[in-house]
């Protein structure tokens, strides 16, 4: 997250829910999770219970993302399950990535697994993909490595990918680039 790298006021403010900016979204997100949405007219909390019971029954969600899904055959992010559970189960558009509900759900869920370190499950289904990125960018196939990341990237607006993909402009030397792809 970047934290480490922060100066003692900044991780001040980082720490104090009250002066915490990011609880903003949070607060945001609690509310769009108690609103009924779509043809179902149907709440994340229709299934998953009220924000205010959120953090017994949402903790640890967060932490297990990307996460495999079979109904895609790929690696899915947490925002990706939101929406999915949103065209599914609330019979709604699904939210652009990026957009601020999307953002302020995404904050609200893993709010609930605050402190928890992040474990995406070990399924051997994910093996192939986390592999394929790994050799790409060990063999120096870093055009290969790019391209995937930014395909993943476009997919699910995924910050990691496009880390990842400014970390190989970088690595390739293109340093203007990877400048204006980590200020995105």
């Amino acid at each position: 997250s970047g934290f480490d790298f922060m100066t003692r006021e900044v991780q001040a403010i980082q720490r104090d829910d009250a002066q915490n900016p990011a609880m903003l979204w949070v607060q945001e997100g609690a509310a769009a999770w108690d609103r009924a949405d779509g043809n179902a007219n149907r709440s994340c909390a229709s299934c998953h219970g009220a924000a205010s019971e959120a953090s017994s029954r949402m903790k640890g969600v967060a932490t297990r993302y990307p996460a495999f899904d079979a109904a895609v055959q790929r690696p899915i992010t947490l925002a990706q399950r939101i929406n999915a559970c949103r065209v599914d189960h609330q019979q709604a558009t699904a939210l652009a990535p990026e957009s601020q509900e999307l953002l302020a759900l995404e904050s609200f869920v893993a709010m609930q697994s605050r402190g928890m370190a992040i474990a995406p499950p070990r399924d051997p289904r994910l093996v192939p993909f986390r592999e394929r990125g790994e050799k790409l960018y060990k063999d120096g196939k870093f055009e290969e490595a790019a391209a995937a990341f930014q395909e993943s990237y476009d997919e699910s607006a995924d910050p990691k990918a496009l880390m990842m993909l400014a970390r190989i402009q970088r690595d390739n030397g293109e340093l203007l680039k990877a400048r204006a792809t980590y200020q995105q």
